[in-house]
């Protein structure tokens, strides 16, 4: 378990996908974690609240990360 209490590398998206009242949700979120200008990780979510709340403990744990959130649609996580 890393500091965050969450597996490294551990995508957070429930079983579900994030269903919306019966309805598959279409657009997860991801964040993507940068040091030095290379790409150290990348985590996905079921809403922009997560992610937000996910850097703002990263920023806590590891200052000298840089973080990018962003939409994607779920057809770019699984076909």
């Amino acid at each position: 378990m890393g500091a965050l209490g969450i597996r490294p590398g551990a995508p957070i998206v429930s079983e579900d996908c994030g269903a919306v009242e019966g309805a598959m949700q279409t657009i997860l979120w991801k964040c993507e974690q940068y040091l030095a200008g290379q790409l150290k990780d990348r985590n996905i979510f079921e809403s922009e609240e997560q992610a937000k709340e996910f850097a703002k403990k990263l920023q806590n744990v590891a200052p000298d990360l840089m973080t990018r959130i962003e939409p994607m649609p779920i057809q770019n996580v699984w076909n």
